[in-house]
């Protein structure tokens, strides 16, 4: 079981790579631009898309098999998140 996760694991690699490359020719910018960044997001959405969609689960069949689990890590500040809520706060506190 392990060996195949790795291999999936290495095939994902290798099929991300060979879009990042096309992403880098086709935007004719550097890795750090936002044409490039923009590309690679879409090219990472669309292959979690076709994952979830090999991977389709009834979230309604009790028996069905364990997937394991996603592990994700987000880099940055999350101004946005703070905004809102310090808006949501302000707000709450004007309704009492």
């Amino acid at each position: 079981m392990a060996g195949e996760l790795n291999e999936a694991k290495e095939t994902f690699r290798t099929i991300q790579d060979f879009f990042a490359t096309i992403a880098m020719h086709a935007c004719h910018e550097s890795r750090d631009s936002k044409e490039y960044l923009e590309a690679r997001q879409a090219m990472d959405c669309a292959m979690t898309e076709a994952l979830w969609r090999s991977n389709a689960v009834d979230v309604y069949d009790i028996n069905a098999a364990d997937y394991g689990e996603i592990n994700l890590r987000l880099d940055g500040v999350p101004s946005y998140y703070l905004e809102r809520r310090e808006a949501g706060k302000e707000s709450a506190s004007a309704i009492r």
